[in-house]
Order: C-alpha cells, then structure tokens, then sequence
C-alpha cells in the first residue's frame, strides 16, 4: 500500500488528516452498534470484586439497547450470596475504539498502557465534529510549513508525535498533583497537543508570514502562535472549561518551542520499533569544511517567508516547480 506512487508523494500531513478523519468515521459506525465500558471507582472493590467476594450488579437494558456514548452509571456493588450492598462502581461508557485508544491517568499510567501515549492523538469524540475540524484545518494550514521546513516526513511525523506525547504527560503531571482535580478515569483525546506543536513550530521557521485570525484578521504567523498559546495557558491557569484540554495543548506546544530549535534529538524516535540507523556524521563535517552557508541571507529569508505565507494559504500545491525547489534547497542549508 505504501509502496503505491501517490502514497510516496503524499505529505505526512496529509496522511495525518486522512488517518484522524477515517478514524472518526469507523469509531462513529462501530458505536452506533456497541458500546464498551471503562471501570472507575474505588480499586479495593474492583480488586475483591475479582477475588468473586463481591458482585457488581450492572443494570439491565432493553433487548437490542445499548448504553448511549459517554453515558455514566452508578452500578450497586453487593456482597456475593447475601446480595448486601457494600457501595458502588461507576462505568464510564466509550465507544470501542476510544475504548483502547483514549489516555487516562487510570490506563496509560496505573496500568501502563503506554501505547496509549500515541493513540490518542488520533481519536475525536464521535458528535463533536467541531473539535475535529479545528484540529484538521490547523493541521492543514500549518502542518505543511513545519514538515518543509524539516525536510522529510519521516522527521516531521517524530515531531508532532513527540509533541502530543508531551501533551499527554502535562495533563497526566497536573493531574497527578492535583491542579487539574479530574478523576483518574477522565479521558483525554484529540489531536490539539500536537496541532499546537505545530503551530508553535510554524512561530519559528516563518514568523514573518501572514496568517488570518478566524479567517478575518491579519496577523503575523509569530504573534498569531503566541496569543493562542497565551489564551490556552491562561484558562489553564484560572482552571476553565477544558482545562485538562489546555493543559494538553501547553505540553504540546512547549514541546514545539523546544524541539523544532533541537530536530536532532528526535533523529533515533523511531529506533524503538527496529535497529538503529548508522549516523551520517561525515557528510554534514564536509559541507562545513568545504564552506558551505551556514545562515540564509536577508533577501532569501524575504522570499522563504512569502511562499510560506503562500503554503499557509493556499495550500503545498499552490507552489512552483522552482518554488518548491527553492524551498528544499532552504531546508537542506538549515539542516546542514
């Protein structure tokens, strides 16, 4: 599938929106059909509940009826044989995919389901459209300035994953001291942490360019970040509506800041899955000694920040054959 032309040309980006809107549909079908619970509640009694001394007594639904998504239920917890009450379990009720994918502090820290770190940038709560729309059109307008900028798809998919990961882990911090007061079981989802990476990111290699707020007003790409991040960081603070959401997108955006000043510490992220790569250290000391440039002159930089303006509005296919070029050469400089 890979292997096919159009997949080798497309952008990681592109790949990233396809994956998350797929996702959204297929987890939207499969819970109009089924619905998975996610136990919260007090651990003694899910641990004596299976040592089988205590029940938990589920309520019974119509046949053919399933709990609706996000539904939360008190179930009795009773004593086994006597059916004595001894206090309650709530359920939390997800769709299946979300079910695996989403991160809590209960199951990507107490029970280690680190892969959970990562799947959850990619799910979207089925009904709430918006949220996934708002990360995509930031993805798509941004997205493609960062991974030119990086110079492969291999290096910006590093990037951005590393970024919601961090997303994750200032959620999972803030909560873990308290600040954030959600439960252990509260889930966190979306694809903002690494969408704000991103944009993050785009502040730093074109500040300079364009960008319209709410599709209005003009704004240079650099300011634009920054109120955004601004804005995030003080409802996180003052703990407003979404503040475990906000907390997600300072951790990723933090990330950004950090990471797209130092790319190479994400050069081995992939290593974990397969051997490592051998380091082509040789070839970036010979540039330096042949005297290759090390920084972009000023009539350069003019012309890289107009056509990243140009790709932050009208999209990577609006460029030239020479623009492109033009572009890749820029990269390859910073990265050499």
């Amino acid at each position: 599938m890979f292997g096919h032309p159009g997949v080798r040309k497309m952008s990681c980006v592109t790949m990233l929106i396809i994956i998350n809107v797929a996702i959204f549909a297929i987890d939207g079908m499969l819970g109009s059909f089924q619905t998975v619970p996610v136990k919260a509640g007090p651990m003694k009694i899910l641990q004596d509940a299976a040592n089988q001394q205590f029940e938990v007594r589920m309520p019974a639904l119509p046949q053919g009826q399933v709990m609706p998504r996000g539904a939360v239920v008190d179930a009795p917890v009773v004593i086994r044989g006597t059916n004595q009450p001894v206090g309650k379990q709530t359920y939390h009720y997800y769709d299946p995919i979300e079910s695996v994918g989403l991160f809590s502090q209960a199951t990507a820290f107490a029970r280690l389901e680190v892969w959970r770190f990562i799947t959850f940038q990619f799910l979207h709560e089925h009904g709430r459209i918006g949220h996934l729309l708002f990360n995509m059109i930031g993805l798509y307008f941004f997205g493609p300035i960062v991974e030119r900028s990086l110079g492969s798809r291999r290096r910006f998919l590093a990037f951005y994953l590393t970024c919601g990961i961090f997303g994750a882990f200032a959620y999972l911090l803030l909560n873990l001291v308290g600040f954030l007061n959600a439960g252990p079981y509260t889930s966190l989802i979306g694809a903002s942490a690494g969408v704000f990476g991103v944009l993050i990111a785009s502040a730093k290699v074109a500040g300079n360019a364009m960008m319209y707020v709410m599709g209005i007003i003009p704004m240079k790409i650099s300011h634009g970040a920054y109120l955004m991040a601004g804005l995030a960081a003080y409802n996180l603070v003052v703990r407003g509506s979404n503040a475990g959401g906000d907390a997600a997108h300072i951790g990723g955006a933090i990330a950004g800041f950090i990471f797209i000043r130092n790319i190479h510490w994400l050069e081995d992220f992939f290593d974990i899955f397969g051997p490592p790569r051998q380091k082509k250290v040789g070839v970036r000391k010979a540039k330096r000694q042949r005297g290759s440039p090390r920084g972009p002159s000023q009539a350069g930089q003019e012309r890289e920040d107009a056509l990243l303006s140009k790709v932050a509005m009208e999209g990577l296919p609006s460029l030239t054959e020479d623009e492109r070029a033009f572009l890749d050469k820029r990269s390859e400089m910073r990265r050499g």
